[in-house]
C-alpha cells in the first residue's frame, strides 16, 4: 500500500468523522433549544453524510489489493498531520459526547435518541483515536 494510497484513504475518514463532529454538535445545540428546525435536519443530513463518506472509506480500503499508484520518492520528509488531526477530533468528538450526556442528566434523564446519538458520538470517538494511531506510520 503505498503513501499516496494511503493518504487517500486518511482524507475520506478524516471528512467522515468531521461530519459525524458537526452532526453531533448539531444535535447538542439543538439539545439545547436553539432553533430546533434548522438544527435537526442539519444534524440528520450531516450523519448522513458522514456515514455515506464512511462507507466510501471502507470501499477504498477493500481495494488495496488492487491499488496501481507508484510510490514517489521525496527528497525531503513530509509532516504527516493525520495523528494530531484524528487525536483532535476525537477528543472534541468526546468532549461534545461528555457535554451531551450531561445536559440530558442535568434536565432529567436521557431519551433513547439522546442515548443512542451519545453512544454513537463515543464509537466515533474511540474510531478517531484508532485511526489516529494507524496513521501514525504515514510519514
Amino acid at each position: 500500500m503505498t503513501r499516496a494510497f494511503r493518504r487517500r484513504l486518511y482524507r475520506y475518514a478524516l471528512a467522515s468523522l468531521t461530519c459525524w463532529l458537526m452532526g453531533i454538535l448539531a444535535f447538542d445545540i439543538e439539545d439545547i433549544g436553539i432553533d430546533p428546525v434548522q438544527f435537526s435536519w442539519t444534524s440528520y443530513l450531516l450523519t448522513f453524510s458522514g456515514v455515506v463518506l464512511a462507507f466510501k472509506t471502507l470501499d477504498i480500503w477493500s481495494s488495496w489489493l488492487e491499488d496501481n499508484s507508484e510510490e514517489q520518492d521525496e527528497d525531503r520528509p513530509s509532516r504527516n498531520l493525520y495523528p494530531l488531526l484524528f487525536t483532535l477530533e476525537g477528543g472534541a468528538v468526546l468532549l461534545l459526547a461528555i457535554f451531551l450526556l450531561l445536559v440530558a442528566i442535568a434536565r432529567d434523564w436521557p431519551t433513547g435518541q439522546e442515548g443512542l446519538i451519545c453512544t454513537w458520538s463515543l464509537i466515533v470517538a474511540g474510531g478517531c483515536l484508532l485511526t489516529s494511531r494507524l496513521s501514525e506510520g504515514l510519514g
